[in-house]
């Protein structure tokens, strides 16, 4: 990152506010010819030792260089720039092609066929030629951006060359792609409608489309810039009839867009010329995670002689699991001929010494290519730190996250990272019982809920994965033991997913893993990050470890985690476009004509107090059981006056801390053992001596509560350590319980308690109890009262419930309704429905503020159909209800007859992707 200070204005503070590396470059960038004066180029700024800025250069009359500022950092860049020279930049299995100082450009034989090839060479005039010397970038009409040697190779590369961009974190890449835009542009005289520019988030396509029209000092651009899918998406819209499987009651799901655009274009030729011709300079940003679709879609674009600059980092491909492919960028030169590679190795975010332990780690995977990133920050004499919590994590990290902010660190400057969502909800938990303003980013997340959430003034959540292109001045990664980063088919994947980890860091950098043992047993005692001990000690100091925290002798499980992988909404959430294609043509997924009716013109969106507190999927769990229970004040036998989830998190199974790491260790595999086994003595036969005592304590704990509550499968109880929840949680659920069951009470009049009851549903589906705790916030921008909410921005809603909607469903029945209705198989595919209206129409409500039906929605609808008739139920509709919209969707699915071989191919594709993702289950019990 390239930072100028003010010295009036602008302080440094203000400077490290932002958390986007890059993001912090507001303003936007212009050419300056040579007759400007120096003088006004520099007035009024001076070089602050802390930022990154390398250096600055004012052109004079005669078109040379003349330097004005000189960094701190310059040292230690132009040692980088020379050990860079030397770097062997890309490889394979037969030869090792190298970039020189002086950018010797790379040329390979290309795999993909050129009909159409278009000279791109702009008419070479002096301004072209000597652009280099004749303008310099300039930020407003005052500041000065200078690019360092490695950015400018990348700028003013050849503009007859594919580029690939290796960029290592931290590097300033994203300013590097927008200044070559605007290069080609002003000084080649690109036409900006000639140029795409693609990402793979909303956010990035957002904040790239808003720095680069900045850039270009206008109002607007015409360069194409968005997601792989939103661009294929408007193309698909124009020539969508090219598409055999499209017709008017296709829908599409967003995960099979990009697909069917790639089949355009390549069954028509006609098409993919006219589409992509136009286009002279595609840029592709974060190249490493491209899948063999994307792939195929670029290649289409390159055949018809547009320009590929690539830009990405081999280092951080962390999502093969879902798809995306390494080698594209590996064999970049190989796929795209007259290619030319430059590295960005330059570090601009981390300390010497954390970029020193990220250089060490990568140092370990032989396939990457190889690379060391250099800091421009120097030493901070803080290194890494490995400390082992003989308390709870939790303790330790609130108390260490409140020394920090005591001293004057921004809530936003501090970042907690695991490698999943699970790992997250205690630390979630506990800020929220402190009052400490926080923010999670989870993976998954749902689709209305996918806009980046303000993360200004609160210490950040997220799993590793949602971390990719952040960073923060203090960072703990948690959980950083062999037991949470379980072994994988892919060991070079975990460790860049631990590379990108530490990268995130700028100052202090964290590992932390809690041990209840007290260190002193080799079969129990947890041993750090095996992706550490490898690791020279140097590197890094340790905290109340004993050699037993170090031992490498360790038998890693391979665990999948606590949800049951069958749950049908889990099934669907994994899917692709390549899939969806495959159900499509086995006749499984029917085209299906809905029939649309608008009941009420009025239409929401989610209100201050959802987006502030992320509540998107709370807020509809709200609206559910709010509705369900306006539905049994009609029909008090349909089940809207009980809640499961009740039951289940006020009946939660609660252990010991010993228990529950024993419990953890054999999750997984527990539920198949119970079925495959079935008695409890031949179950313990499989479990290791040392273990015996304790597990049985928590099977027989496990059974007796499934016995209690009547239910078949053990993994469907919410298991706790001992007082996880709040003291008060149980009376105070009950409380609000007896209020909800009590049929006289009108659910306008108790909002409050609805709201209440709607929580458990989160506490045992993901363990996470925060929403507990929200309520008593006293320094919250917005309180979580539920009927203040309602009566506030949703009265109108309300309105609609009780004058509309529920009339409009009760007009559907004649004989009956329920609602809640559950269904499991021995096969522990499990699903809920949220209403089944006489029998044969069942309706899920949706809480969604797009208009459209999700093709996913459609998917769990014909699943719920099929186990409902497996019950008895004679289904013959499918119905959806989007109270914010005020829609209603139906269609009938009497023809359809291909449940079971539905929920096959969806079980064998989970199987697929657990296995892709965390290797096959080969407990060595077994």
């Amino acid at each position: 990152m390239l930072r100028l200070f003010k010295t009036t204005g602008f302080t440094k503070r203000a400077a490290q506010s932002g958390l986007v590396g890059e993001k912090q470059f507001g303003m936007p960038l212009v050419f300056l010819r040579s007759n400007t004066p120096k003088s006004s180029l520099f007035s009024g700024y001076t070089n602050d030792h802390h930022s990154l800025f390398h250096q600055s250069y004012a052109c004079n009359h005669s078109g040379n260089y003349s330097r004005s500022i000189k960094s701190s950092g310059e040292k230690i860049s132009s040692r980088a720039r020379k050990k860079h020279s030397e770097l062997t930049c890309i490889h394979d299995e037969h030869q090792h092609i190298t970039t020189t100082k002086k950018s010797k450009i790379i040329e390979s034989g290309n795999t993909l066929t050129q009909p159409h090839v278009r000279k791109t060479s702009p008419r070479k005039t002096k301004s072209s030629e000597n652009v280099q010397e004749e303008i310099v970038f300039k930020m407003n009409d005052k500041q000065i951006l200078s690019l360092n040697d490695e950015q400018k190779k990348v700028v003013f590369e050849s503009v007859d060359k594919n580029v690939l961009v290796l960029a290592c974190a931290g590097s300033g890449k994203t300013t590097t792609i927008l200044c070559r835009i605007l290069y080609l542009v002003k000084a080649h005289h690109v036409k900006e409608e000639e140029i795409m520019l693609t990402t793979f988030t909303r956010q990035a396509a957002h904040e790239m489309k808003k720095r680069l029209i900045k850039l270009l000092g206008k109002r607007k651009t015409n360069v194409e810039v968005g997601t792989i899918d939103s661009i294929s998406n408007k193309y698909l819209q124009q020539f969508g009839s090219y598409d055999y499987v499209v017709d008017s009651n296709t829908l599409l799901s967003v995960k099979e867009i990009g697909y069917r655009f790639r089949n355009i274009l390549i069954n028509n030729p006609e098409v993919a010329d006219q589409i992509c011709s136009k286009i002279k300079y595609l840029f592709v940003d974060e190249f490493q995670d491209l899948d063999d679709i994307q792939m195929d879609i670029f290649s289409e674009f390159y055949k018809r002689g547009t320009k590929i600059i690539a830009v990405g980092d081999d280092s951080q491909n962390i999502y093969s699991w879902r798809g995306s492919n390494m080698f594209h960028i590996l064999n970049f030169h190989k796929n795209f001929g007259n290619t030319v590679v430059h590295n960005l190795v330059t570090n601009f975010r981390s300390t010497k010494e954390i970029v020193n332990l990220a250089n060490a780690s990568l140092a370990c995977n032989k396939e990457n290519i190889p690379k060391d990133m250099f800091s421009t920050r120097g030493s901070s004499g803080n290194l890494p730190t490995i400390r082992c919590c003989a308390r709870e994590q939790t303790n330790y990290l609130l108390e260490s996250i409140k020394g920090h902010i005591i001293q004057g660190v921004p809530l936003d400057q501090i970042a907690i990272l695991c490698h999943s969502n699970f790992g997250l909800y205690d630390i979630e938990s506990e800020l929220a019982k402190h009052h400490i303003p926080h923010v999670l980013l989870m993976d998954n997340m749902k689709k209305d809920s996918r806009r980046m959430p303000s993360l200004a003034k609160k210490v950040c959540l997220t799993t590793i994965h949602k971390a990719k292109g952040l960073e923060w001045e203090i960072v703990y990664i948690i959980n950083a033991t062999d037991k949470y980063w379980k072994e994988s088919n892919d060991e070079a994947e975990l460790r860049r997913l631990f590379y990108v980890a530490i990268t995130r860091a700028k100052t202090h950098l964290y590992f932390t893993f809690p041990d209840h043992t007290g260190g002193t047993n080799e079969h129990t005692t947890p041993t750090y990050l095996r992706y550490l001990r490898e690791l020279n000690t140097s590197l890094y100091v340790t905290e109340n470890i004993n050699p037993l925290h170090a031992r490498s002798d360790v038998h890693i499980d391979r665990h999948l985690g606590t949800k049951n992988p069958y749950a049908v909404t889990e099934m669907i959430c994994g899917i692709n476009g390549a899939f969806i294609d495959t159900l499509r043509q086995k006749g499984y997924l029917p085209s299906l004509q809905f029939k649309q009716q608008q009941l009420v013109t009025t239409k929401f969106s989610y209100c201050q107090v959802v987006h502030y507190n992320q509540l998107y999927p709370d807020f509809g769990t709200f609206l559910d059981t709010l509705i369900c229970r306006m539905v049994a004040e009609q029909y008090p036998r349909s089940g809207g006056f009980s809640s499961k989830y009740f039951e289940l998190a006020t009946n939660y199974v609660s252990l010991s801390t010993a228990e529950y790491q024993i419990y953890s260790k054999y999750f997984s595999t527990l539920n198949t053992l119970l079925q495959e086994h079935g008695h409890l003595q031949n179950i313990f036969k499989h479990v290791e001596q040392n273990d015996e005592a304790i597990m049985r304590s928590v099977v027989f704990k496990l059974e007796a509560k499934s016995k209690e509550l009547k239910i078949g499968s053990m993994e469907e109880l919410p298991v706790f350590v001992y007082n996880a929840l709040p003291k008060e949680f149980e009376q105070h659920m009950f409380q609000n319980y007896k209020i909800f069951k009590d049929e006289s009470k009108s659910s306008f009049k108790i909002l409050n308690c609805i709201w209440e009851i709607s929580k458990c549903e989160a506490i045992v589906k993901e363990g996470r109890t925060r929403l507990l705790y929200l309520s008593a916030f006293p320094f919250q921008k917005y309180l979580i009262n539920m009927e203040s909410i309602m009566n506030h921005s949703y009265s109108e809603l309300l309105d609609n419930l009780q004058h509309v909607y529920i009339p409009h469903l009760m007009n559907q029945v004649s004989e009956e309704i329920q609602s809640n209705v559950n269904f499991s198989r021995l096969d522990r595919i499990v699903g809920e429905v949220d209403l089944i209206i006489d029998g044969h129409t069942i309706v899920e409500i949706k809480c969604s503020t797009s208009k459209e039906v999700d093709l996913n929605w459609v998917l769990q609808l014909l699943c719920y159909t099929h186990l409902a008739r497996q019950q008895g139920y004679e289904v013959q509709k499918i119905a959806i209800l989007n109270p914010l919209q005020g829609l209603w969707f139906e269609s009938d699915i009497s023809f359809w007859n291909e449940g079971e071989e539905l929920l096959m191919e969806l079980k064998q594709f989970s199987d697929k992707l657990r296995g892709d993702k965390c290797g096959r289950i080969e407990n060595r019990h077994l």
